[in-house]
C-alpha cells in the first residue's frame, strides 16, 4: 500500500476533521457527475430503457443508442484512504486523481498533489470522509428485488408457472432485461462496482455486461453466468435451470451458455436450504462427479471459471474433486476439501475459493417461519445449513483459504443493497475481523474472478472503482449502507440512494 503514496509516506491512524464548505456546492443526491457543468439526471442514465429483448433470440438486442457514459476527470481531495488489504491501515489526508479514461493516475498526500491538479478536473471534497475500493459481490441475481414472496410459497410457484406459459415465454425476455437493469443500478448505488451473477433467467446479464463495457450505460462490472446448470429433479426452482441429468446433457448445457456469451458457469448440485425435504436428503449430491468434471473441463478449455452451489460437506468435496473453481453458499469443510481449496490441480488456476452466504443462511434459520412460509422440515434444514456455513468460514480462515463475499441478492428477503449485512455476518458469525471482511469484499473478490490487475484496490493504473463513506468502515460496517460517492470505472455517482424496502429492513435488523 505504501507504494501507491508519495515517497517516504507510511500508514498512519486516521485523523478527524470537519468537511469544508465546498460540500455545499456539490451536485444533489443521486446525481451522476458526467460533465463539468451540467450533471445528468441519474434516472435517465441508470434506469432508462437502453435495450430491448428479442424473444426469438438467446440474447437481448439493443433498442436504441443511449447517452455515452462519458468520464469526467476527478480529483478526490483530502480523503482518508482505507487500504482494505486485510490490515487496519488508513492513509489520511490523501488525494486521488482519476483521468478521462476512468483510470487512477496519481495518489499522494493532498498538500503535495493539490497544487498540480489540472483545472479541468472536477474536485470532490473528501475531508472527514473515507475512501475505499468498490465492493465485489460474487453472487447476486437480477431477477428480483428480494421481496418477491415466501420460500416455496404460492407467489413463487405462480411466478414460475407463468414464466413457462406461452405468454410468459413471449414476455419474459423483455421483463428479465428491464428488471435486471434496475437491479444492477441498485447494486451500484450500494457501492458494488463488480457483480458476478449466480444464475440468471436467461442471457439478460450478458446483454447488460456488454452495454456497460461499451459505456452505453452506467452500471457495475458484470461477470455473467447465464442460467444455472442442474438436474431437473433437483431444486424446487429447477425450471429455470439448464439440464444436467446426463453426462451429455451437462456438456450441452455448458456449451449453450458459452455460445450465448457467458464469462462464468454456475452449477447447482444440492437441494435448497428452504426445500421441504427430509434433513437426510440435504446432503445428497444431485450431480455426479463425472457430470461436474465434464462441465468444468469444457469451461476451463474456454478459460471460464465454474462456481458450484454446495450446501453439504459431501457436495463441497465432490465439486472440488471435479475441478470447481468456486464453491458457494458453503458447509463445514473436511481436511481434504481444505487441501483442495488451497491447491486444486483440476481447477482453472490451480486453487479454488469459498464464497459463503452467511447472512442469507441466518435469515432462513432465524426469521419467523410464518414470514418465510417455512415448514418444520425446511426450518430444520436451514438451521443445519446455517451452522455448517459458519463453521466452514471459520475453518477456511484458519486454513488460509481464499474467501469471497456473495449475498445471493434477489432471493426472497435478500435485497440488492444488503452487501454490508453479509460483511457484518462474516464478522459476527464467521469470526472474521472487519478488516478481513473488507479485504474479502474487495481485492480478494477481484482475485477470485481473475481481475485483480484492473480493480479491487486503490492503486495507480487500476480503474477507479471507488466508494466514499461518511464514517470509517473499519469501525462500523454499516457505514457502507449509505455511500456518499460511488465511482464505477471513473463515472461518479454522488449520494446514490437505492430503493429500500423499509419493512424488510426492519425484519433484517433483528438478526
Amino acid at each position: 500500500m505504501e507504494s501507491m503514496l508519495a515517497p517516504g509516506r507510511g500508514a498512519r491512524k486516521e485523523q478527524g476533521g470537519s468537511r469544508s464548505a465546498a460540500d455545499d456546492t456539490m451536485p444533489g443526491a443521486g446525481t451522476i457527475v458526467w460533465g463539468p457543468d451540467a450533471p445528468l439526471d441519474p434516472d435517465a442514465a441508470t434506469t432508462a430503457g437502453l435495450l430491448a429483448a428479442d424473444p426469438d433470440s438467446a440474447r437481448p438486442r439493443p433498442r436504441r443508442t443511449p447517452p455515452a457514459a462519458a468520464v469526467v476527470p476527478l480529483a478526490i481531495e483530502h480523503v482518508a484512504i482505507v487500504a482494505c488489504d486485510g490490515s487496519r491501515c488508513i492513509f489520511p489526508d490523501s488525494t486521488v486523481l482519476v483521468n478521462a479514461q476512468g483510470v487512477i493516475e496519481r495518489i499522494g498526500e493532498s498538500d503535495a498533489l493539490d497544487p498540480y491538479i489540472p483545472r479541468e478536473y472536477r474536485r470532490i471534497p473528501g475531508r472527514g470522509r473515507f475512501l475505499m475500493p468498490g465492493l465485489v459481490n460474487l453472487h447476486a441475481h437480477g431477477f428480483s428485488d428480494g421481496a418477491l414472496g415466501a420460500f416455496g410459497g404460492p407467489k413463487v410457484r405462480a411466478f414460475h408457472a407463468f414464466r413457462h406459459s406461452f405468454l410468459g415465454r413471449t414476455a419474459r425476455a423483455r421483463r428479465d432485461l428491464d428488471f435486471a437493469r434496475s437491479m444492477m443500478a441498485e447494486q451500484l448505488a450500494a457501492g458494488v462496482t463488480t457483480v458476478r451473477t449466480g444464475g440468471d433467467m436467461g442471457y439478460e446479464m450478458v446483454a447488460l455486461r456488454d452495454a456497460v463495457n461499451a459505456r452505453e450505460m452506467v452500471g457495475p462490472r458484470i461477470v455473467a453466468s447465464g442460467p444455472t446448470i442442474g438436474t431437473p429433479h433437483g431444486r424446487r426452482t429447477s425450471r429455470r435451470m439448464l439440464d444436467a441429468s446426463t453426462l451429455e446433457a451437462a456438456r450441452d448445457s455448458c456449451r449453450r451458455n458459452i455460445e450465448a456469451g457467458v464469462n462464468c458457469l454456475s452449477l447447482s448440485i444440492t437441494a435448497d436450504a428452504g426445500d421441504d425435504i427430509d434433513v437426510s436428503e440435504l446432503s445428497h449430491v444431485q450431480m455426479t462427479e463425472r457430470q461436474i468434471r465434464a462441465v468444468c473441463a469444457e469451461a476451463h478449455r474456454r478459460g471460464l471459471l465454474v462456481a458450484a452451489r454446495c450446501l453439504s460437506s459431501q457436495a463441497v468435496h465432490t465439486a472440488l474433486l471435479a475441478g470447481a473453481d468456486i464453491v458457494e453458499h458453503g458447509a463445514a469443510l473436511d481436511r481434504e476439501s481444505l487441501r483442495l481449496l488451497r491447491r486444486n490441480p483440476l481447477s482453472l488456476r490451480g486453487w479454488s475459493a469459498l464464497v459463503p452466504m452467511l447472512f442469507e443462511a441466518q435469515t432462513r434459520a432465524t426469521l419467523p417461519q410464518s414470514e418465510l412460509g417455512q415448514s418444520d422440515a425446511a426450518r430444520a434444514n436451514a438451521r443445519l445449513v446455517c451452522d455448517g456455513v459458519a463453521k466452514g468460514v471459520r475453518q477456511a480462515d484458519l486454513a488460509d483459504v481464499a474467501i469471497g463475499v456473495g449475498t445471493d441478492s434477489g432471493v426472497t428477503f435478500m435485497p440488492q443493497y444488503a452487501m454490508w449485512r453479509e460483511l457484518d455476518a462474516l464478522v459476527r458469525f464467521g469470526g472474521l475481523t472487519r478488516a478481513q471482511a473488507l479485504h474479502c469484499a474487495t481485492l480478494q473478490g477481484a482475485r477470485i474472478l481473475g481481475i485483480e490487475r484492473v480493480t479491487g484496490s486503490i492503486e495507480e493504473g487500476k480503474y477507479a472503482d471507488l466508494v466514499m463513506l461518511e464514517g470509517n468502515p473499519l469501525r462500523h460496517l454499516r457505514e457502507l449502507e449509505s455511500p456518499t460517492l460511488v465511482v464505477a470505472r471513473g463515472v461518479a455517482l454522488w449520494k446514490p440512494r437505492p430503493r429500500r424496502l423499509p419493512e424488510l429492513d426492519r425484519m433484517l435488523d433483528v438478526i
